[in-house]
């Protein structure tokens, strides 16, 4: 039995420990609030020091309040001016394609007889008529053209001949 030294006690640290840290995190924190050490967040703002002839008050012996009152007091606010309207922005048109239109046209003109269609055309633009003429069935189109005047018919088979005669862009 030599070795009679009293064994120390693990447990003792785990008790010991955390009040020794809970101890030193509370004196820190009384330190950074009163400032002797900075913790931001927690250390607070330390107020300017007086100025020569300034006195608690303030300048000239008057509240600080009241001194206060005067500089913050809100300034009238000017009248709104009235938002200036926009011009309206115009709706863009819508494109056409005169080729559909004048595919449209040309199934109710096959049934029209061919003198009421001289009537109704006699006021048309030849390119805008060869447009419709162009899409109708021949037949039709013969009938109309050889009611005319050789002169617009003319014109019209030539302006026929141009849009037949176009090549659509591959895209």
């Amino acid at each position: 039995m030599a070795d009679d030294k009293p064994k120390p006690k693990k447990k003792l640290i785990f008790v010991i420990l955390p009040v020794a840290l809970v101890a030193i995190l509370g004196v820190v924190a009384f330190l950074g609030i009163k400032g002797i050490i900075k913790i931001p967040g927690l250390t607070p703002k330390k107020k300017g020091a007086l100025l020569y002839g300034e006195q608690a008050n303030g300048l000239y012996g008057e509240k600080k309040d009241a001194a206060l009152a005067k500089k913050d007091k809100p300034q009238a606010k000017p009248a709104p001016q009235p938002k200036k309207e926009l011009p309206p922005v115009p709706e863009p048109e819508p494109e056409l394609n005169k080729e559909k239109g004048a595919e449209a046209l040309a199934e109710i003109w096959n049934t029209v007889p061919a003198d009421q269609l001289l009537k109704i055309t006699k006021a048309w633009r030849d390119e805008d008529l060869a447009r419709v003429l162009s899409v109708m069935e021949t037949e039709k189109t013969a009938q109309l053209m050889g009611l005319m005047e050789p002169e617009r018919a003319s014109r019209l088979s030539h302006a026929i001949d141009e849009l037949a005669s176009k090549v659509e862009a591959q895209g």
